[in-house]
């Protein structure tokens, strides 16, 4: 999910300033960009939805306040996700207008800087980023619902793109899963694990996973997980499969999920399955054919 703060955490964005119902900044979902020019003109707004993050420089407006209020308001009315207001142009929102943006959550962000075309064209590459992770996530839950019920190899393979007849999952969970947090760690992880083997890591429910792949690596421990994840302090626990033919690549997936909430429970930074012992029993139970 892309909400307005990931927007606003975007590098070519500049000196962000929350205007209004900075509480649904990490709330409202985005789902599409859209820019604000000459409607309040033309008083026609019905190219704007719900879920859209709407850009404006207010060029519309000459500087008049009570035009730009009004245009505000009809764009909140519109249930769209957030507005961004260039600061080119000096303008305060009026009472009626934060009194809108709280009564429907629709967050007004103002910057400072940044090329609009440039924004639109980042802020579409992270919503199209996350809509493929979302696929990716969705799948790998069918594969695993699906245990017995399919090719298990392949399948895995044509949803990763990864290729090879080993695999270890990885879960990682960070500070209840901030964005901005997780954006980072992803971006270590992706750096890091691919010295190791090939790999992919996505967004997995409110963490991520990390899938290594390959005919031959060297299988990670617990303890190289906890140098990867030093830097994010007690806000980071994470679980680790052990290392299986691709063909159980959802058993391996189902291990590393249980880890990491087994390190959550017991207070550590990573957990790997052979650290388990008899609390195996607690996370197998979980998952029927697990147990099995």
């Amino acid at each position: 999910m892309i909400t307005p703060k990931d927007l606003a955490n975007l590098s070519v964005i500049e000196d962000v300033v929350v205007l209004a119902s900075a509480d649904a900044v990490r709330r409202r979902t985005v789902k599409e960009i859209a820019v604000m020019d000459a409607e309040p003109l033309t008083g026609d707004y019905d190219s704007f939805y719900p879920g859209d993050a709407v850009f404006t420089s207010l060029g519309f407006s000459g500087g008049d306040s009570a035009l730009i209020d009004e245009a505000l308001v009809c764009l909140i009315s519109r249930d769209v996700a957030c507005i961004f207001i260039k600061g080119s142009i000096p303008y305060e929102p009026s009472e009626r207008v934060v009194a809108a943006s709280r009564r429907r959550s629709v967050p007004l962000i103002r910057y400072g800087a940044g090329l609009l075309e440039q924004i639109i064209t980042d802020a579409r590459g992270a919503l199209a980023e996350d809509a493929q992770a979302s696929r990716i996530e969705e799948q790998l839950r069918q594969l695993v619902d699906m245990r017995g019920a399919c090719d298990v190899r392949r399948r895995f393979m044509d949803v990763t793109g990864l290729t090879g007849s080993r695999v270890q999952a990885a879960a990682f969970f960070a500070d209840e899963g901030d964005p901005l947090v997780l954006s980072a760690l992803r971006a270590q992880l992706s750096k890091n694990l691919s010295k190791a083997a090939p790999c992919l890591v996505i967004r997995f429910g409110e963490g991520l996973l990390a899938l290594l792949v390959a005919d031959d690596f060297e299988s990670l421990e617990a303890g190289d997980i906890e140098v990867l994840i030093t830097g994010f302090g007690g806000h980071c626990a994470a679980g680790l499969s052990e290392v299986f033919g691709t063909d159980w690549a959802d058993g391996a997936i189902v291990e590393a999920l249980g880890c990491g909430e087994a390190a959550k429970r017991m207070g550590h930074s990573a957990v790997s399955w052979d650290m388990l012992g008899p609390d195996a029993f607690r996370v197998a139970r979980q998952n029927g054919w697990l147990l099995e």
